[in-house]
């Protein structure tokens, strides 16, 4: 057992018991990128000069540590978080946080319950509650991966709150999971079925190979909340957070603050190398709803607000107060 130590991946202890063959290993992945993955003119990444610099470092005696050290590296050129191989002895995972806000804006949970009044958790995904003091109700969804049964439970949500000033819908920290799960959530918040992002797939050998541009819309569905609606994010928020996010943006009643989200928008494929390492690699393009790109670039809010590393030691929650503030003006 030793331990793998690399600036791009994640160091695990580890087990060396693959013989495959290096090469074939190397090639099979760089193919399947080439033959799939959806922003490489988006990202002016010439993947065949990436094979010309990577390709004569793989041998037949290249060790299972440096093939995944080098496949590590060749994908990170990417810069796409829903980048992935997984090994027995680790995974790699492109950090796309750009820290451009002196603080992750995100005080943690036991912060959070200073602000909150009568709090609600009815299953492993929604937290919800109103604001002390305040007509404003807030919930909070930490996560996108969970069963969509969980996500329903936001009717409920909305008819219990119905007669608040406005709603507090926090996102930070949401890393994605499933856009129907997000869809799921925002279509108790819209009056009218509204257009809120396009997709195109990958779908020939040639990089700019594509399918039409698919149109997805938001439709209204269950109870609906149709007053003012406030979105907390941070650049954590990513993938099918960021779908959520896209959502709410079309929505005449909502406004977004906090800090620019992650920018992941491939909506990844899973895939397998001949010695049994998984990986994942972007297979659509996504844009919102005015056909702008967020791959790498992140969805900015309405308004900026961060929470300032004096506000952390204060145990202020500057974008959540910023949210209260907003709806008790309209």
């Amino acid at each position: 057992m030793i331990l793998l130590s690399t600036s791009s991946c994640e160091r695990l202890l580890f087990q060396e018991n693959t013989t495959d063959d290096p090469v074939a290993n190397f090639e099979a992945l760089w193919k399947e990128f080439d033959l799939n993955y959806s922003y490489f003119d988006y990202k002016g990444v010439d993947w065949d000069s990436v094979n010309t610099i990577y390709r004569p470092m793989i041998n037949k005696s290249t060790s299972n540590i440096d093939l995944f050290r080098k496949l590590c590296e060749m994908t990170n050129l990417l810069k796409d978080g829903h980048i992935n191989i997984s090994s027995p002895f680790g995974s790699s995972q492109f950090n796309f946080h750009d820290s451009r806000s002196p603080t992750i804006n995100w005080l943690g949970n036991s912060n959070l319950y200073t602000y909150l009044d009568n709090v609600k958790i009815p299953n492993n995904t929604l937290l919800y509650s109103t604001i002390k003091d305040k007509n404003i109700g807030y919930v909070r969804i930490a996560s996108f991966a969970n069963n969509v049964s969980e996500y329903s439970y936001i009717d409920n949500i909305v008819k219990e709150l119905a007669a608040t000033e406005g709603i507090i819908i926090d996102l930070r920290m949401n890393g994605g999971g499933s856009d129907m799960n997000s869809r799921e959530i925002v279509s108790r918040f819209t009056d009218k079925k509204r257009l809120y992002r396009k997709i195109r797939y990958r779908n020939g050998p040639d990089h700019d190979d594509f399918s039409n541009w698919k149109d997805d819309f938001i439709t209204p569905s269950g109870n609906q909340y149709l007053k003012t609606t406030v979105v907390l994010t941070n650049e954590y928020c990513f993938s099918s957070t960021e779908d959520c996010i896209l959502a709410f943006q079309v929505l005449p009643n909502t406004i977004i603050i906090g800090d620019t989200t992650g920018g992941g928008s491939g909506n990844p494929i899973q895939r397998e190398l001949p010695n049994g390492w998984i990986y994942r690699l972007s297979n659509w393009q996504e844009v919102n709803s005015q056909m702008v790109y967020f791959e790498g670039i992140g969805i900015a809010p309405d308004s900026v607000v961060w929470i300032t590393r004096q506000d952390s030691i204060n145990g202020t929650d500057r974008i959540l107060e910023t949210a209260v503030a907003v709806i008790e003006k309209q």
